[in-house]
């Protein structure tokens, strides 16, 4: 089945959700500065969440996330069709891609992956974009060790579809990144534990335009 929703267009700059780390601050307090500094993808990630807390917090995530923001789902395809969301991201333990293609009724599906053989498979079943995480170190990555920028670019050569990169990004090591052939990056702390939401996104927007030049595809254009 054939997604109905459609990427921005790049630099990718998704910005993923975790209340934990709010404090004293609301939702709208992050994520509408963030998404005027740059963000231009929001994933609701609680996995903590029942189903109808989860569709509560995206339909706020929705009103949001208008203007042409997509909003994605992670793990819950049901939610992201009750919510009529943009996309869902499923992991390694959740439904084959074909499988959330057809329950979710046309969103995007991403994938997440660690490897080459991991990303050929997922775009062969479908996977509309694919992100690889952890390159760097992350306290999300459940002890999983960094795969670094290298695994970003032999999976880039591999692939046709959008590859975000996530885990550890910065605004100081996302060209590392962008240089290795990413789409764009995918963030949770550097964006949400700033004190300047929007000053932290246009950051990390900033360092990946300045880096777009060097990406594998352009560097062969420019040379041949």
């Amino acid at each position: 089945m054939s997604s109905k929703y459609s990427l921005p267009s790049a630099p990718l700059l998704l910005l993923v959700t975790d209340r934990t780390r709010y404090g004293d601050r609301a939702l709208e307090d992050i994520f509408m500065p963030a998404i005027a500094g740059g963000v231009n993808m929001i994933e609701l990630r609680e996995p903590d969440m029942s189903a109808r807390d989860l569709l509560g917090e995206a339909e706020r995530l929705r009103h949001l996330a208008l203007g042409g923001v997509p909003l994605i789902i992670y793990d819950r395809v049901d939610v992201a069709v009750a919510a009529a969301a943009d996309g869902v991201h499923i992991s390694v333990d959740s439904l084959p891609i074909s499988a959330a293609k057809q329950a979710g009724r046309g969103v995007l599906v991403a994938k997440t992956v660690s490897s080459v053989a991991d990303a050929v498979a997922a775009e062969q079943s479908g996977a509309d974009f694919l992100i690889v995480e952890p390159v760097f170190f992350s306290h999300y990555a459940q002890g999983r060790s960094p795969l670094g920028p290298t695994v970003v670019r032999r999976i880039k050569a591999k692939v046709r579809v959008p590859l975000l990169a996530g885990g550890g990004i910065t605004a100081g090591n996302a060209h590392q990144v962008i240089a290795a052939g990413a789409d764009g990056v995918s963030v949770i702390s550097e964006i949400v534990d700033a004190d300047d939401p929007r000053g932290a996104a246009r950051a990390l927007h900033d360092a990946m335009r300045e880096a777009w030049p060097t990406r594998p595809l352009l560097r062969e254009a420019l040379a041949g």
